[in-house]
């Protein structure tokens, strides 16, 4: 027992001085003073040198002035008609109902199917009637219905 404990304290005095040796040659490897400070006085850390100065950099000559862009030829024809809306209105395209939250493919169809194809169409349709389009399809559950309208409005 006492063989081993004799061991061990080789072994932490190995590691102290290992560890000694190694902030020694850090120290060395240092290239300011930073560690050190005359005997007596209290350490401080070196000053940092701060922000490097902007580099000066020598007039030359003027760039050349971009030449200003030649006016477009004027036409006779007037200019073309901007839309009123941000998408083009196709009325014989249903829109994505899918898009309002909690509409999955079979309920767009169902409401498609009671006539209820565009956003505008939902939007203007009560509660009652979202809920008898679903039932003419056999479909129950829809839990966001309530919310349906808004969503519509906002689409």
């Amino acid at each position: 027992m006492a063989a081993n404990k004799g061991r061990s304290v080789w072994w932490v005095l190995l590691l102290l001085a290992l560890g000694g040796a190694a902030v020694w040659v850090a120290r060395l490897l240092r290239d300011d003073d930073a560690w050190t400070a005359p005997v007596g006085e209290p350490w401080e850390p070196a000053p940092s040198p701060g922000p490097s100065p902007e580099p000066k950099v020598e007039a030359g000559p003027e760039p050349d002035p971009v030449p200003a862009p030649a006016p477009e030829p004027t036409s006779d024809r007037p200019p073309a008609p901007v839309p009123s809306t941000p998408t083009a209105v196709r009325p014989d395209v249903p829109d994505d109902l899918t898009r309002i939250d909690g509409v999955g493919p079979k309920i767009s169809e169902a409401l498609i199917a009671a006539g209820l194809t565009t956003y505008a169409a939902v939007a203007a349709a009560s509660e009652d009637d979202l809920r008898a389009a679903l039932s003419a399809a056999k479909l129950r559950f829809a839990p966001t219905l309530p919310t349906w309208s808004e969503q519509a409005r906002n689409l």
